[in-house]
């Protein structure tokens, strides 16, 4: 728990900095003008112009934009207000009234040749905007590419148990001194995404992607993973049914590789804006590759049934508490790999400035349905396991001194604490774990 006070200071600190800019912004506007004294004194100009200044920083374009064609029509010759009303009719899409103030400023004999060059260069970006606009909305095919780069800080990557023993043909044994217990772990990975818009209720998306796993002091989590997806997007009315195909292969340093393959089905019923529930079934096959090494690798093969249903609520636009209940039937080769689970999770989310921040805490119970003689032929494991987390994520371009690098809001961070607490009656995997993860995401699309 040492190092959540850390990154909870971080998020905190985040959070505050970006309100104290905000609140410095506002400061510059000594005097907020209201509506009462534009009626008072409609036609002066400094006092109109400031009250639409405030209006736009506070993003109510009608205010400024019935200000400023008062002003032109009380001020016909003052340029300045002709292309501040220009700009922000081109900001809010006013396609038509913004060519008549163009055409209007054209036709004007004595426009300098200066404000002449700058108004067509405007009109025409403005112009390009909407073409490639009209462009991208009727367009059926996206195309995106993710480099990430990611670090994971583990406390326990051996997963050595609370009293430091373990079971080992029914007798109990100390780990070695050297087991490797803190450790870090570096991801690269680059994944793409395919997505073809059928029509305006049925999407397609196909995924794919590539991710290399190093290990700082040991080995044992070091592999490159080989991913795939197929996922179809259908809206019926309030419901969105999303069946999903998927295939893993991770290819360990030193440990046995296997093949994932996966069907499902993903859910969700709208009740009203602020209210829907989500829900899934999937059925999984793993097959674990049997070698010279690993003799007994397809004792772990086995098919795993699961469902969940969860329960969304959104609280004034900005905060999401989600309630989830899940389980699975894991069927094994061998007994002692076969377990029935089931649990439940809490969440609340909310957005912030910098990005949204979560807290979750789940409670995963899995009870086993035979003895393991290779560790105890006496205890059937039973496991609880508890895990509590915060995250933050966002685009580098909500934090205010990151902005210059986002411009195009296409880097997007994360970092997550998890402590995973795992309560078992099988010494071997009574732990506890904690986790902090980092990470940077590069986005191009197509």
């Amino acid at each position: 728990m040492k190092n959540i006070f850390k990154y909870l200071f971080i998020i905190i600190f985040l959070n505050i900095f970006y309100i104290q800019v905000s609140f410095s912004e506002d400061l510059l506007n000594k005097k907020i003008i209201t509506f009462e004294e534009i009626l008072e004194q409609p036609d002066n100009l400094q006092l109109n112009l400031l009250y639409a200044k405030q209006q736009e920083k506070i993003e109510k374009f009608k205010n400024v934009i019935a200000t400023l064609e008062r002003l032109n029509l009380l001020y016909p010759s003052n340029y300045d207000i002709k292309l501040y009303l220009l700009s922000i009719l081109i900001r809010n899409d006013s396609k038509d009234r913004a060519l008549e103030v163009f055409n209007d400023l054209s036709e004007d004999p004595n426009l300098t040749n200066d404000i002449r060059i700058y108004i067509e260069k405007l009109i025409n970006d403005y112009q390009k905007r909407i073409a490639e606009a009209e462009k991208e909305k009727n367009k059926k095919t996206f195309l995106s590419i993710d480099f990430s780069l990611s670090g994971n800080e583990h406390s326990n990557v051996a997963g050595v148990s609370k009293s430091n023993t373990f079971y080992l043909n029914d007798a109990v044994s100390q780990y070695a001194s050297s087991e490797i217990r803190d450790d870090t772990t570096l991801n690269k990975g680059i994944n793409t995404t395919l997505v073809r818009q059928i029509d305006d209720t049925l999407s397609v998306i196909l995924k794919a992607g590539l991710n290399s796993t190093e290990q700082n002091r040991g080995i044992a989590e070091e592999n490159d993973l080989v991913s795939s997806s197929l996922i179809l997007n259908k809206s019926l009315g309030n419901k969105v049914l999303s069946p999903y195909i998927v295939y893993s292969r991770p290819n360990y340093r030193t440990q046995n590789d296997a093949n994932t393959k996966i069907v499902g089905m993903s859910g969700r019923y709208l009740i009203n804006s602020n209210n829907n529930v989500n829900f899934g079934f999937s059925f999984s096959e793993n097959k674990f590759d049997l070698t010279s090494t690993f003799t007994s690798a397809n004792d772990k093969n086995n098919d795993t049934y699961s469902g969940n249903i969860a329960y969304q609520k959104i609280l004034n636009d900005k905060n999401l508490l989600n309630i989830s209940l899940f389980g699975r039937d894991v069927v094994a080769n061998k007994n002692y790999n076969s377990y029935d689970g089931y649990g439940y999770s809490f969440s609340y989310s909310r957005i912030l400035p910098i990005g949204v921040v979560k807290f979750e805490k789940s409670f995963d119970q899995n009870k086993y349905k035979a003895s393991d003689s290779f560790y105890n032929s006496s205890i059937v494991r039973d496991d609880l396991t508890i895990k509590s987390s915060v995250s933050i994520n966002g685009s580098l371009s909500q934090i205010p001194f990151l902005k210059f690098i986002d411009k195009d809001r296409s880097f997007f961070y994360s970092l997550k604490y998890l402590e995973t607490n795992t309560n078992s009656n099988m010494l071997n995997y009574d732990t506890i774990k904690e986790n902090i993860t980092y990470s940077i995401t590069k986005r191009v699309n197509f």
